[in-house]
């Protein structure tokens, strides 16, 4: 465990475990959000499709706060993804 503390992930964790770990996580939490969520799903479409978009974006966020949890994403890959390229220079016209 040395080995982890220092930033390098073991072997056993590389690859998908970790990002499927935080896809476990969230179907258990939408599995125990199922009692909750059925009364509204039987009302008619427009309390199903806000109730459908409630438990959509719960959803997300579970898989979000799992995935920072389990170390499947770091801060860091966020920042890189925001970072915009540099924009391509254009050539110097010739004279």
């Amino acid at each position: 465990m040395a080995a982890a503390a220092g930033g390098v992930r073991p072997p056993a964790t590389t690859g998908c475990s970790r990002p499927a770990l935080a896809a476990a996580i969230m179907g258990g939490a939408l599995a125990l959000s199922r009692p909750l969520v059925a009364p509204f799903m039987a009302g008619d479409m427009v309390m199903r499709g806000l109730t459908l978009a409630v438990t959509v974006g719960a959803g997300a966020a579970v898989y979000i706060a799992a995935s920072f949890l389990t170390g499947a994403f770091w801060l860091s890959d966020l920042t890189a993804l925001r970072r915009r390229a540099p924009a391509p220079k254009s050539p110097e016209p010739e004279q």
